[in-house]
């Protein structure tokens, strides 16, 4: 998968990668519901940790179209 891209992203990246705006991915990392690091002052997201989450969410019974 490190071919994909690096494996670790700038808020930036991410946002791009799930396609949700960067001030949302912010919001989400700070209420836990995304995952993240905090490596100083900067807050990094994981390739990997990203897609699972998603894989997770479209399959896990969160279902918000109900």
């Amino acid at each position: 998968m490190a071919s994909d891209g690096p494996l670790l992203l700038k808020a930036r990246q991410a946002s791009a990668l799930i396609g949700v705006p960067e001030q949302t991915l912010y919001e989400q990392a700070a209420a836990g519901r995304i995952p993240c690091m905090k490596l100083g002052r900067s807050v990094w997201f994981s390739r990997t940790e990203l897609l699972a989450w998603i894989e997770r969410e479209t399959r896990g019974g969160n279902d918000h179209t109900a």
